[in-house]
């Protein structure tokens, strides 16, 4: 079964006087479990298609099917129910709250649906990305490897169908960027979770099942 299908996806912005279009009729599909690599040159469209495929920018045209789900003929409550039970996702800015601690970060997906075990799940998940000792710190108080932990965990606990992830060891050294993202496909794997993984690193790539390369918006190999 596909738990994303992608149908002649269109995504142009004003520059000006001008039109740029960013996604061009991008077509292609994601099975339930597949790990698939989006590849590009700077400006190809990669976090642009990454912010359609979670809802958070709408397409000029086409459709984004997530579980047979067409997320921009939703309106905005359903749209943010269905994100946050069903997408998680890792971005490379982290994008934590920096008045809250690490466990409060981490269950923020689990209070916004009103879930009762929000805070012993969240601490679940921190544990198991190895932060038990940082539950009470603020990001503040957190090294770069250990933010980006924080967004890993926040992203698996709501065990979503689908995990999107933007250059998420961009932002971090060489050897703290492997041990992430170590951990990363080792959830992905645990969870038998669908990944797609916006990287330009090649050899982060090669980790991933499927590549697609885009190029000035289209796909040119997938």
């Amino acid at each position: 079964m596909d738990t994303l299908v992608v149908n002649r996806l269109r995504k142009s912005f004003r520059q000006g006087e001008s039109e740029i279009a960013v996604i061009r009729d991008l077509a292609f599909s994601v099975t339930k479990g597949e790990t698939v690599a989006i590849l590009g040159k700077s400006g190809s469209g990669k976090s642009t298609l990454l912010s359609l495929l979670a809802g958070l920018d709408a397409p000029d045209a086409g459709e984004v099917l997530l579980e047979g789900v067409d997320l921009a003929k939703l309106p905005e409550e359903a749209l943010l129910k269905i994100r946050n039970e069903k997408i998680g996702i890792v971005f490379q800015q982290f994008h934590l709250f920096p008045e809250l601690t690490a466990l409060e970060n981490a269950a923020i997906p689990l209070e916004l649906r009103g879930d009762p075990e929000a805070e012993a799940k969240a601490r679940a998940a921190l544990e198991a990305v190895g932060l038990a000792h940082r539950l009470g710190h603020t990001p503040d108080r957190l090294s770069g490897g250990e933010k980006q932990r924080v967004a890993i965990a926040r992203a698996f606990v709501s065990e979503p169908a689908i995990l999107l992830a933007d250059e998420p060891s961009g932002n971090l050294d060489g050897k703290t960027g492997e041990e992430v993202m170590d951990l990363l496909f080792r959830r992905v794997r645990e969870r038998g979770m669908t990944l797609i993984l916006v990287t330009h690193d090649e050899a982060l790539a090669a980790r991933c099942g499927r590549r697609v390369v885009l190029d000035h918006g289209s796909i040119v190999t997938s």
